[in-house]
């Protein structure tokens, strides 16, 4: 894996408290050991990930211990309502304007970017997030400056 890219945004009205609501955008970059987490939830863009309310980490531990939660999650079968395989971004928009669903509708996203470029993504219309993802929000934004 050289890349992993997270996109979520809890429903905002089962939060008693602004704080409460997980929402965000988060970037491994494997291949420089780089971790990216911005405040902006979806809809964002695989392909321009990071904004200037973005900041990054380069701490090496946390981000092989984000990649181990990743291949763990993967493996036992990430509960998305949609997983597709594309081998390129213009095939996923392409896809992403057939469908019957909008950016709106997204509760969360998550592009597993491979060596040669291609990648899966699952896709859950759900606004609740699951256990693994809670973790690996968690242990994210504690690393925010």
């Amino acid at each position: 894996m050289k890349e992993a890219f997270i996109s979520f945004c809890e429903d905002m009205s089962s939060a008693s408290n602004p704080n409460e609501i997980r929402s965000g955008t988060i970037c491994a970059d494997f291949k420089h050991g780089m971790l990216f987490f911005s405040d902006d939830p979806i809809p964002a863009r695989p392909d321009q990930r990071i904004d200037r309310n973005a900041y990054l980490s380069c701490d090496n531990a946390v981000l092989r211990q984000f990649r181990k939660k990743v291949i763990a999650w993967k493996k036992a079968g990430i509960p998305a309502g949609l997983v597709k395989h594309f081998s390129s971004f213009s095939a996923f928009n392409a896809w992403r304007h057939e469908v019957y669903f909008s950016d709106n509708d997204i509760g969360w996203q998550i592009f597993l970017v491979n060596d040669a470029g291609d990648f899966d993504v699952y896709i859950s219309l759900n606004t609740w997030l699951p256990k693994e993802l809670e973790e690996l929000y968690a242990l994210v934004k504690s690393k925010k400056r």
